[in-house]
C-alpha cells in the first residue's frame, strides 16, 4: 500500500537474480554485475530528504542499513526512554523460562569449574564507546588515541587482574572464570566462538587486534578459566534445542545465569573503571542487579577493580575490600 507502483519479490528470488555477498562488514555484488550502495539513514531523516541525497546515486541496488546504537531495539531498554508500562515488559522479556533454567542448572553441575560454591567469576566487558567508535572509524574525537592502541587491552588486562587478587583473598574464592568480550571469533576448527559481533572490523586494526591477543594471552597465563570457552563447548555438545549449538543469544544467557549464581563477582558498573570496562552496560547491571536481591551474594558482589569495596553495609566496604 506505501509503494503501490514497486514490484515485491522475496528475498531468495532477489539474491538468485542479484548475488550478494558480504566482505568486511560490507554487501558486494557476489558476480559484479550490480552496483551497490550502502546507505545508513538517520533515525528522523524524511524520505524525501533521503530521496534528494541519493538521486544522483548510480547503484542498481541500494541497500538500507541501521546504526545498532540507534534502532528501537537497543533504545527500548535505555532508561532515558524507558516508563512504568515498558518497564514492566522489558522485566518479563528478561525472564527465563522454565525449560532454559533447567538447561543452564545442568551446565553448571556438568562444570566444577564453574561450581557457585568456589568461583570468582570476572565479567570484563572491554567493549566502551571508545573502542567501539576506533573498530567502526566513526566519531574520531572519542576514539582510543592512536598511541594507547597498542597497549589498551595489555594494561587493562592488568588492571583487571590486580582488581582481581585483591577480591580473589578477601572472597576466599579457589578459582577464577572470565567471561570476557576479549575472547572473540572461534577456535581453529569453529567449533567454539565467543564474541563476534565485531569480528569483521578487526582486522582492520593489526595494532589493536594483536594487543586483544596479548591481553587474552596474559589472563590466560594466570590460569584462569575462559567462561566463554567452557559456554560454547557446553552448547556443543548439549544444544539447548537443535540449531542452537552456537547461538550467541543462549550463549549470552548462559553467561548471565552463570554470573548471577557465581560465589563471587567482579564486573564494572561504576565510572572509575569506566576507562577500560563498559559500566554503562545493561548487561551488567542487570546481573548485578539481581545479585544484590540476594543475601547470599550481595556482598560478594565488586563492582569496580579500580576501588574494589563491597557494597554499603556488607562486613569490609568501609575498610575497601
Amino acid at each position: 500500500r506505501a509503494a503501490p507502483k514497486v514490484r515485491f519479490v522475496s528475498m531468495k528470488t532477489f539474491l538468485r537474480q542479484v548475488p550478494l555477498q558480504k566482505a568486511d562488514g560490507h554487501w558486494l555484488s557476489a558476480g559484479g554485475g550490480a552496483r551497490v550502495h550502502e546507505e545508513w539513514p538517520l533515525r528522523a531523516e524524511p524520505e524525501a530528504a533521503l530521496a534528494k541525497r541519493l538521486r544522483s546515486e548510480d547503484a542498481t541496488v541500494l541497500i538500507l542499513r541501521e546504526d545498532p546504537s540507534k534502532n528501537m531495539c537497543w533504545m527500548f531498554g535505555d532508561k532515558k526512554y524507558m516508563h512504568a508500562a515498558r518497564g514492566k515488559v522489558y522485566a518479563k522479556l528478561r525472564e527465563s523460562s522454565k525449560s532454559f533454567e533447567e538447561y543452564a542448572s545442568h551446565m553448571l553441575s556438568d562444570h566444577d569449574s564453574l561450581s557457585m560454591q568456589s568461583a570468582l567469576v570476572v565479567q570484563w566487558r572491554s567493549m566502551t564507546n571508545s573502542l567501539m567508535y576506533t573498530l567502526q572509524d566513526v566519531n574520531p574525537k572519542k576514539q582510543l588515541d592512536s598511541n594507547d592502541r597498542s597497549r589498551h587491552h595489555q594494561d587493562c588486562a592488568q588492571a583487571v587482574a590486580q582488581g582481581a587478587d585483591q577480591i580473589f583473598v578477601d572472597a576466599g574464592a579457589q578459582h577464577v572464570v572470565l567471561f570476557s568480550d576479549i575472547h572473540t571469533g572461534c577456535d581453529p576448527g569453529g567449533m567454539d566462538c565467543g564474541y563476534r559481533e565485531f569480528d569483521h572490523l578487526r582486522q582492520k586494526h593489526p595494532k589493536l587486534e594483536a594487543d586483544r591477543k596479548a591481553a587474552a594471552a596474559y589472563l590466560a597465563g594466570r590460569n584462569w578459566s575462559s567462561g566463554d570457552a567452557m559456554v560454547s563447548r557446553y552448547m556443543r555438545e548439549h544444544p539447548f534445542r537443535a540449531g542452537y549449538e552456537s547461538d550467541s543469544g543462549v550463549q549470552g544467557l548462559l553467561i548471565e545465569y552463570t554470573s548471577r549464581r557465581a560465589f563471587a563477582l567482579l564486573t564494572c558498573t561504576q565510572s572509575d573503571c569506566g576507562h577500560c570496562g563498559r559500566a554503562i552496560s545493561g548487561f551488567s547491571q542487570s546481573i548485578v542487579a539481581m545479585r544484590m536481591q540476594s543475601d547470599e551474594t550481595q556482598c560478594l558482589t565488586w563492582q569496580s577493580w579500580v576501588s574494589p569495596q563491597r557494597p554499603t553495609g556488607c562486613p569490609g566496604h568501609e575498610s575497601g575490600q
